[in-house]
Formats: C-alpha cells, sequence, structure tokens
C-alpha cells in the first residue's frame, strides 16, 4: 500500500469512496473544501491510501495557520465530525502515521482529528463527551412517532392548537438568517456571517426550512442531506417568552414526516453534550446512541472541545454578547465564529 496527498484529479474517485463507505459522512467530501475556501485562509491535505488503483482510507486534513497565529491541524474544521476513514487497520495506521509527519514538518503543530462512531487507535487525548443519536425512519409513522419521547410528542399535538405553514427548500435567505441571528443573540452566542449561511445553501449540502405562524417565521432550521440521512443543523426558535417558542417541535416533526415518507432511513439528532446541556427542543426525539471522539496530538494536550466551552469566562461571555448591541454583534459576532473551528 502506498499513501499520497493527492490534488483534483482525484476527487472523483475521492467522492465515490466517500459514497461508498457506510462510516464517511458528508463533511468529508470536497464540497466541504469548495465552501471553506471561500471563506478561511485554509491548506487542504486530501490524504489517500491506496492498494494498487483501490481507495483504502482517507482522511481530509486542513491547516489553520492562515487563519490563526500558529499551525493547527485539524480534520474537517467548521463542522463536528469528519475524520480518518478506512477499510482496515493498516491504512488507518498508515493515515495518522502521514499526519503526525506533516504536524512535525509545521513546528510540531498539534492536531485534532473529529471522529464519529469510531475511535483511532494511537497515542491520542481522547474526548467522548458527546454524542449523536440516529433515529431510524419508516414509512409507518405510528412506529417512528412512538419512538420519540412522551414530552416532544405533547409538544407536537399542541402545536395542532396552531393553523401553520411549513416552507420547504426555502429560497428567503435573508429571513431565515435574521431569525437566526435574533435566536444566536438570545443565547448569548455569536452567529455565522450571512454569507457563510448563503454558500451552505448553494453547495447543495443544506436546505433551508421555515414554519410560519399568521405569516411570520416562528421556527426555522436547516437541513443537511446525505446519502440516505438528514440531520437539522442552525435549528432556531421564537423567544421562549411567547406562545409560538414550541413550535420548533411541529417543524421538526413535520420534516422527519416528509422524509421518512421519501425513503429517508435514519435522522441524526445532531451533537448532544452527554451532559443533557442541549436546548430541550433537539433532545427527545429518540433514536440509538453514538459516540464523537475528538482525538488530540501530542497526547498530552489538554484543551478539548469540551472544557474549551465551559467556565466561568463562558459564562460571563454569554452574559456580555446578550447585552451588547445588535448592530455591533452582527460585525464582531462572524470574526469571533472564525477563531473557533
Amino acid at each position: 500500500m502506498r499513501i499520497e496527498i493527492v490534488d483534483e484529479s482525484k476527487r472523483k474517485a475521492w467522492e465515490s469512496f466517500i459514497n461508498e463507505q457506510p462510516k464517511a459522512i458528508a463533511w468529508q467530501s470536497y464540497k466541504w473544501y469548495d465552501v471553506l475556501k471561500k471563506h478561511y485562509n485554509v491548506e487542504f491535505y486530501p490524504i489517500v491510501v491506496f492498494n494498487g488503483n483501490e481507495i483504502r482510507g482517507i482522511l481530509p486534513l486542513y491547516n489553520l495557520k492562515k487563519s490563526h497565529k500558529k499551525n493547527l491541524l485539524m480534520s474537517v474544521p467548521f463542522a463536528v465530525a469528519g475524520g480518518i476513514v478506512s477499510t482496515d487497520a493498516e491504512s488507518e495506521k498508515l493515515l495518522l502515521g502521514k499526519a503526525i509527519e506533516l504536524a512535525d514538518k509545521y513546528d510540531k503543530s498539534n492536531i485534532t482529528f473529529k471522529q464519529y462512531k469510531h475511535k483511532v487507535e494511537g497515542l491520542l487525548t481522547t474526548d467522548e463527551n458527546y454524542c449523536n443519536k440516529e433515529l431510524q425512519l419508516s414509512t409507518d409513522l405510528d412506529k417512528v412517532w412512538n419512538e420519540i419521547s412522551e414530552f416532544n410528542r405533547q409538544k407536537v399535538q399542541e402545536g395542532n392548537n396552531f393553523k401553520y405553514e411549513v416552507e420547504y427548500n426555502s429560497k428567503n435567505i435573508n429571513e431565515f438568517y435574521d431569525f437566526l441571528f435574533k435566536h444566536h443573540q438570545r443565547k448569548g452566542v455569536p452567529c455565522s456571517s450571512k454569507s457563510w449561511i448563503r454558500d451552505l445553501v448553494d453547495s447543495g449540502m443544506y436546505l433551508i426550512t421555515l414554519l410560519r405562524y399568521n405569516r411570520k417565521v416562528v421556527a426555522a432550521t436547516m437541513v443537511k442531506e446525505f446519502k440516505d440521512t438528514i440531520s437539522f443543523p442552525f435549528s432556531c426558535t421564537s423567544d421562549p417568552e411567547i406562545k409560538e417558542f414550541n413550535m420548533i417541535y411541529s417543524l421538526y416533526w413535520e420534516i422527519i414526516k416528509k422524509y421518512s415518507l421519501e425513503g429517508i432511513n435514519i435522522c441524526h439528532s445532531g451533537r448532544l453534550p452527554k451532559s443533557g446541556e442541549a436546548d430541550q427542543f433537539r433532545q427527545g426525539w429518540g433514536g440509538t446512541q453514538y459516540n464523537y471522539y475528538y482525538q488530540y496530538y501530542p497526547q498530552e494536550k489538554q484543551k478539548t472541545e469540551y472544557n474549551v466551552k465551559r467556565g466561568s469566562k463562558r459564562q460571563m461571555f454569554e452574559k456580555v454578547w446578550r447585552m451588547t448591541p445588535q448592530i455591533v454583534t452582527r460585525v464582531v459576532g462572524p470574526l469571533i465564529v472564525k477563531r473557533f473551528p
């Protein structure tokens, strides 16, 4: 076997491998690099293990030095997962070794591997504080309904008292972004730029879905489709103080019904902290739990995905951000987001 950092001439073969491998996910696609390079000064290293002309493993690795003060190697930045995918242990070992070789080349830089379901063997620190839940969909909607928590079913049924409309594959990026921005502001979290949202939609990887009540958007999400799965990134809700806040449950259920009847097999919860700190509306949708493994080289690295998002400094930041005028947070927010890949 041999290992190479390939160029665009191998793009088609790379995509074929991603589409054929059950362990692969959307962000490992070259399409993610197409989006990233419009917004970030990253260097992309598509690393491939070959057995003859057959691909046996891949690692989409990025160097973020141009966006940060020092070299930082990371698999699939600005997404929750996407690391080494291989058909055998030998290929995985070669990919890990090549990543470490690049780290040594770039002043012994740190590496972050964002693995899903599979933990890479090696001298790596591993953060296992996040999970995803895969809800099995079916054209038998009663079967899907019974997988959902009683609390969520109640909220969906309460939504039936409202005459709402769902706008699938919406082209209204401005309206979605304004709603998303306000959601982030209430939570004390910086929001990505509107151009980032637009490029996600233009990539074909994401669709916008809006739920309207009295013609006003009261719940919204993006739907990410990949193979026979869906997930709901960038979900956003109304102000918790108003009655329309719980309409997000109705939106989720309408999307789940639609894709179930279309033959989609799995609905992902998206990344959830095992501590239960995620928004209530993102929990309780059933499914089998699988781990994310955020793995770090060198092994003594202590700053992990989980602990960097916690502590009194984080809480103070969120409090201040909520009080900061929106005219400021609209400009500064996307710049902050860029610092946390």
